[in-house]
């Protein structure tokens, strides 16, 4: 089953902000990854140098220890419903990003990149490395 079949809960606070009805919330980023979109009218050019700058600053961080990042923003355009725990966002919907894109495609590429790394680990029998660069992935 896809997640478009799907409906995503995300737990979470409700709250008001300049009169609409907002979420707070922590999700995986694997999740994050499956229900966002990033709508070509609203955001500027994906610059692929910047993307590269804050995967390697992830990589970097994720290699000393923990790091976190500002919140990113975006929009359910109305479609998450709020319920007791949190939203639930309907089957086959997307939220949109309106800040955070090169932090998202950066993140995304810091895992890709990591995999492949483990991967080739894996396969040399370096597997101490490997372990490392799985934490690495899900710290």
């Amino acid at each position: 089953m896809t997640y478009q079949e799907m409906k995503v809960t995300i737990a979470g606070n409700s709250l008001t902000q300049f009169g609409k009805r907002i979420l707070i919330s922590q999700i995986q980023f694997s999740t994050l990854e499956a229900i966002f979109e990033v709508d070509e009218a609203v955001q500027r050019k994906l610059d692929l140098n910047r993307r590269t700058e804050i995967r390697e600053f992830i990589i970097d961080s994720v290699s000393e220890g923990d790091f976190y990042f500002s919140p990113f923003i975006f929009s359910s355009r109305g479609a998450i419903q709020e319920v007791p725990v949190g939203g639930e966002l309907p089957p086959g919907s997307k939220i949109y990003i309106l800040d955070g894109q090169h932090r998202t495609y950066a993140l995304i590429s810091a895992i890709s990149h990591l995999r492949a790394r483990k991967e080739t680990e894996e396969e040399l029998g370096n597997f101490p490395e490997a372990a490392k660069l799985q934490n690495q992935m899900i710290s």
